[in-house]
């Protein structure tokens, strides 16, 4: 009891000063309450002059968030969506219109167009109705080997335009080509004429260029088109509003077709770096393959579907050479593997790792540009450090910097795993694209070894499995480059300067953009 009566009187001398603070705190509440007020009906002209203020970093961002969405659902590398990110992100001005551009990796409206061709082909030539899969499209047509063809290598470019202006010369009803480049010097102006003779003979001529990789060698192909002949440019827009397409979608494949039955096919641009008669130290170093027999109709149907794209023409008028396979030629067997964004999935590079995992013994990669995505470059880590013997191939200095030095980091690492590591060091640049699996499989085509090839680039591939004609190409390896090559520890870019290795490190982050 003296406990309870001793409370109140403990509690009143301390109620006398609560209580003019309690009356503060309860000012200081209602002034706090009233800004708050005030500060939530000034909010939304706070906003706006903001906005109005800063109006482009606003829609930047916004731009940023809405990219960075798309980014997120498409099928790419980590590392493609790391280089993209870091760009829209950190300089959205910059990076958005950047992506806009250049960003574009598929293309549904080109894979639909592409699988309506594969259908249209697959009745004609089996007349059966495709197989129909368990989403709206039809899977596109099984892979088709065909073993009845011939196979000649061109080992130069010279070799390459004496076969082209030949078999340009032989044709008597269709000449297709389509390339990445077509030159703005003698040796375009040569093949331009004697294609506008055949056209003026009654021949059926088509050339598809790429209009960038083409860029101002427009007129030179008037006398083609003068003369009856047809010529489309690819994708001549930088942005196309009217499609999801992009810059970045570039046709790279090189394709030359006569009668529907002959074929010349190779990493050779038409001009004179790539084919013809030079004293110039800038031509390259390449090779591609006069072949004939069934595979050629594959190559056919790969140029209509790029024709019609480019040239907004219907297929259907092209039925006839679509279901058309040509006659036996030879005993060589071969595949034909078209890759890009007019393809649902990324077919080369998934037959390139394939070639890579199943090698027993040798693999040898031959490419002018080495920027390869993580899960092709950590299988050929893994295959040198399993004791097989890989060697890759490029050139000591290619016609792109940036490239040069965004490989070096691999090259180094890919050395120490075991690879040998071959620079060519001729007068010539290095443009060769050839892969050689066990001395009894090679691919040979357009293709690189960097992302904008394996997963951007419209590309062409020409799988061989044939003794003789792989050992052909194996042998001009040997004899044309290989001694002309020096190890990857014999060169300055071995022993880095750290000025050098900052830019190679800069060069590596940005590399899957490359």
């Amino acid at each position: 009891m003296p406990t309870l009566i001793a409370i109140p009187l403990i509690i009143a001398p301390l109620r006398d000063k609560i209580n003019p603070m309690a009356h503060l705190l309860t000012i200081d509440a209602n002034a706090a309450a009233q800004t708050l007020h005030t500060i939530g009906e000034s909010m939304p002209d706070i906003l706006w002059a903001y906005v109005q203020s800063n109006f482009v970093t606003v829609v930047g961002v916004l731009f940023a968030l809405i990219v960075m969405g798309r980014l997120m659902i498409e099928k790419r590398s980590p590392g493609n969506i790391f280089a993209w990110g870091l760009l829209i992100l950190f300089l959205p001005l910059i990076g958005v219109p950047l992506y806009l551009i250049f960003g574009g990796r598929k293309s549904r409206r080109l894979v639909r167009r592409k699988l309506d061709i594969q259908r249209m082909a697959y009745r004609l030539i089996t007349g059966k109705e495709p197989p129909v899969g368990d989403t709206d499209e039809p899977p596109p047509l099984p892979r088709v080997t065909h073993r009845e063809n011939s196979f000649q290598l061109l080992s130069n470019g010279l070799d390459t335009y004496r076969a082209l202006l030949r078999q340009i010369a032989q044709a008597r009803t269709r000449i297709h080509i389509e390339t990445f480049i077509l030159g703005k010097d003698k040796v375009t102006e040569k093949v331009i004429a004697q294609l506008a003779e055949r056209a003026k003979a009654g021949v059926e001529v088509r050339l598809l260029i790429d209009a960038v990789g083409s860029r101002g060698a427009w007129k030179y192909t008037k006398p083609l088109r003068e003369a009856g002949g047809h010529v489309a440019r690819f994708m001549p827009s930088v942005v196309n509003f009217r499609s999801s397409m992009s810059a970045n979608l570039r046709n790279h494949r090189k394709i030359a077709v006569f009668d529907d039955a002959t074929a010349i096919i190779g990493g050779q641009n038409i001009e004179i770096r790539g084919i013809g008669p030079s004293d110039d130290a800038k031509a390259n170093i390449d090779f591609s393959a006069v072949i004939s027999g069934p595979v050629v109709g594959s190559l056919t149907r790969t140029f209509i579907s790029d024709w019609c794209f480019a040239a907004k023409e219907d297929p259907r008028q092209f039925q006839d050479l679509i279901a058309f396979v040509p006659p036996p030629a030879g005993d060589v067997t071969m595949e034909s593997i078209a890759s890009g964004p007019d393809i649902a999935g990324d077919i080369l590079w998934e037959r390139i790792l394939l070639l890579i995992n199943t090698a027993q013994t040798d693999c040898l990669i031959m490419t002018p540009y080495f920027v390869p995505d993580e899960v092709t470059f950590r299988n050929i880590e893994i295959k040198a450090k399993s004791g097989h013997r890989v060697r890759i191939v490029v050139p000591e200095h290619s016609n792109h910097t940036m490239v040069d030095l965004a490989r070096n980091s691999y090259l180094h690492t890919l050395q120490k795993a075991g690879c040998e590591i071959l620079m060519y060091r001729g007068d010539e640049m290095l443009h060769a694209k050839l892969f050689i699996i066990d001395h009894s499989t090679a691919l040979m085509g357009s293709v690189n070894l960097d992302m904008r090839s394996l997963f951007v680039n419209f590309e062409i591939g020409m799988l061989i499995t044939s003794e003789d004609a792989v050992r052909s190409l194996e042998d001009w390896v040997n004899r044309d480059i290989l001694p002309q090559c020096v190890g990857y520890e014999e060169t300055s870019q071995s022993r880095s300067s750290a000025n050098r290795r900052l830019l190679e490190d800069a060069a590596h982050l940005i590399s899957p953009l490359l």
